[in-house]
Order: structure tokens, then C-alpha cells, then sequence
């Protein structure tokens, strides 16, 4: 097909390759991987479709049954807290290794964090709730890529136990700031560290979070100006909160750019309603354009300008993909039982992206690449546009 451009034999609406993507002939012809064009061989057909951020070839690597996950920016490392144990275990993407790296005290997991090149990590676990007068909550630290790990607090909730699974973990990009959100039946206590996990400050926020029975979400900006925890805001560090007031939509998530922390996003889990977006640190919002068949949204991420959206479509979990704030979105299947915990997307160009299902950790690729349209036709046809001399 070059050579014939190169030559001007092509004019416009001229069809310049004719294939049939629902055979396997196709595929083999254009020495595709999946959809993915083989972009060395047909470099003017690239050009003239043009490449696109996506994800791609999804597989799995282990079984597992995850609580939650974090990753490195650009997939070298995943940790995977193991659901309802105290057992945390890394992937490493150049060894190809799923290894057991600590079992900690505790019985149950809860929320994990981890810094862009995967060196800081910091998690918790809790005891049992069924036993509240010995529960206690346990946070670890690692700053040598999980190598080893420290009990860096310890944490009474007596009063009510832990709540399984219902932890979360911020860290900042450098590793600076760190917030750990314990569960409790009587409403979460926050940890916190600003000095890169040399000390920590309990915050018990039970009455200051009146009526909040569980973490739900923790969305911070890099220097703690704002904390953000189910429904509600502090910009004084923890000490005093207020109601954050979102005026499009009512929700129970939130997620910040961790690159841009102007842009934020909010929405409702497993529900079919627009997120509300802001780019300006909060101070206005709209209402986020969902690509239509949706039927829910599982969870929402933003990162590099990035907006990541793991939603149903026909009944089958797609992970949507746009970088121009929602104006357009790129759909990607991945895995049809996927939770928000279990998913942390990252806009880093030849990167991994760990995600679990009910039982299994898997991967895929973002990348900028081609991919040959989609659409209901057994058979596709591309037409010449512009001719190149």
C-alpha cells in the first residue's frame, strides 16, 4: 500500500486496503497483534488513522483474590493486598516474579499507596471486629521497594473493631505526605504522617465526621491542602472539616490528578449518572459527558490530564479512556469482574496496568498505538483522503 502512495497511484476515495476483521485472515495479513497495527510495516496507514491512548492486550499473570492494589508508574512494580488476610505480595514486571514480600499483624487487609517508581509503600491491616476490647490497627511502611517493611503505627479501635476492607492510603509523589484511613463502625480515624513516614499524628476525626460510618474514598492534593473523605473537606490538615458541597451531583467517590491537582472528579459507584468534573481545584463543576451505553459506572481515575473510567457496557466492565476532559473517549474491554479498588491507570506511555478480577491478577498495556476501527461490519474499507507525493 506505501509504495503505491509513494507512486501516486492512489487517488482520493480510492480504497486502499479492504479487510475483514471478524477472520482470522485478516489479522494475519496485516501482522496485527489483536487489533493493534503493526505500525513499522504500514507506516502511512498509521498516519492516516491516527494512533490513540488506550489499553490493549489484557492477560493474566496469577491467581489472586485482591482487597486492593497499587502500582509504579510505569508498571515495574504491583502490590497486591490479599482480601480479608494480613498477607501483602509484589509483582515485579523484570523478574516476572509474584512473591509473598510480608504478613503482618492483623487479620484483615485494608487500604494501600505506593510512590511513582513503587520505592515507598505504605498500607494497613486491622483485627478482627467481632473481638473490639483487643482490635487494634496496624500501618507498615517500606522505603526500599517493599525489601523490607516497618510497623510504623499501631492503632487501639476498641471501641467498635475494624472494618474489613473498607481502609484507604494516600501517599504524595514524592512520599512526603502519607494519610491512612482506618474504618470504624463509629467512623474512621485518620493517621498521618508530612516528614516521609518518619512520625505519625492520629487524627480521631469520630465526632468531627458525624454520621460517616466508613472511609469510602480519601482524595487529597499533594500538600494536604485539601483532604477529602466521605463527603466532606478539611484544609487545615485534618483538625476541623466541613460538607463539600458539589453542585451538580450527589456522589460517594472522589479522585484528583495527582499531576494536576486543579482537576478533580466526583461520582456515585455502580450507578448510571454523570460524574461531575472540576479544573479548577473545586471551585466550579460540570457535569462529565459519558459515552452513551453505559448502563453504570464501577470507578472513575484521573491522572496527567488523563480521565480513566471503568464502567458497564452491555452488561461487560470497559475501561474508557479520554484525554480531552470527556469531549471524546477511547473503550477498551479488559476484564468482566473488576473492582475500583483493584485498578490504579496510569498515563505513562509502554506501561503495565494491573487490574484483578474475582480471581486473578492481570495486566495491560497503555500505549499510543493504531488500532483499526471498530464497528458492526463484517467488512471494513479505508479510503484514500489526501494523496502524498
Amino acid at each position: 500500500m506505501d509504495s503505491l502512495v509513494e507512486k501516486s497511484a492512489v487517488g482520493i476515495g480510492d480504497v486502499v486496503l479492504s479487510y475483514n476483521k471478524k477472520t482470522t485472515a485478516g489479522n494475519d495479513l496485516l501482522e496485527m497483534d489483536g487489533a493493534v497495527l503493526n505500525e513499522l510495516k504500514y507506516p502511512l496507514l498509521t498516519a492516516a488513522l491516527g494512533r490513540k491512548e488506550r489499553l490493549t492486550g489484557t492477560v493474566s499473570l496469577t491467581t489472586t483474590t485482591a482487597g486492593q492494589l497499587a502500582q509504579s508508574d510505569d508498571g515495574s512494580y504491583c502490590y497486591v493486598l490479599i482480601k480479608n488476610t494480613n498477607n501483602l505480595y509484589r509483582y515485579s514486571k523484570n523478574e516476572d516474579l509474584y512473591t509473598l514480600i510480608n504478613s503482618s499483624n492483623g487479620n484483615h487487609s485494608g487500604g494501600i499507596a505506593c510512590s511513582p517508581s513503587g520505592q515507598y509503600v505504605v498500607y494497613c491491616t486491622g483485627d478482627d471486629f467481632s473481638t473490639p476490647s483487643t482490635s487494634y490497627a496496624y500501618i507498615y511502611y517500606s522505603n526500599n521497594y517493599g525489601a523490607t517493611f516497618t510497623e510504623v503505627k499501631k492503632v487501639n479501635i476498641s471501641s467498635s473493631g475494624f472494618s474489613a476492607g473498607a481502609g484507604y492510603a494516600f501517599m504524595s509523589r514524592e512520599a512526603k505526605n502519607m494519610i491512612i484511613i482506618i474504618s470504624e463502625q463509629y467512623g474512621p480515624k485518620i493517621i498521618k504522617s508530612n516528614d516521609y513516614g518518619e512520625t505519625w499524628e492520629t487524627i480521631n476525626a469520630n465526632q468531627i465526621l458525624t454520621g460517616v460510618t466508613s472511609g469510602t474514598y480519601i482524595a487529597c492534593t499533594e500538600d494536604l491542602s485539601q483532604i477529602h473523605i466521605a463527603g466532606k473537606i478539611s484544609i487545615d490538615g485534618g483538625i476541623t472539616w466541613d460538607a463539600f458541597e458539589n453542585v451538580n451531583n450527589t456522589f460517594n467517590y472522589m479522585t484528583i490528578d495527582p499531576y494536576n491537582n486543579e482537576n478533580m472528579l466526583t461520582y456515585t459507584k455502580a450507578v448510571l449518572g454523570a460524574p461531575s468534573i472540576s479544573t479548577d481545584g473545586g471551585n466550579s463543576w460540570c457535569n462529565l459527558n459519558l459515552p452513551a451505553g453505559i448502563t453504570k459506572v464501577i470507578g472513575c481515575y484521573f491522572d496527567r490530564e488523563a480521565i480513566f473510567m471503568l464502567a458497564e457496557f452491555d452488561g461487560i466492565n470497559f475501561c474508557f479512556i479520554s484525554i480531552d476532559y470527556g469531549e471524546t473517549w477511547i473503550k477498551d474491554k479488559i476484564s468482566e469482574t473488576l473492582s475500583q479498588e483493584c485498578f490504579a491507570p496510569k498515563r505513562h506511555l509502554n506501561a503495565d496496568i494491573y487490574h484483578c478480577s474475582s480471581s486473578a491478577l492481570l495486566k495491560s498495556k497503555f500505549d499510543n498505538i493504531c488500532v483499526l476501527p471498530i464497528s458492526d461490519l463484517a467488512s471494513e474499507k479505508i479510503v484514500a483522503d489526501e494523496v502524498v507525493v
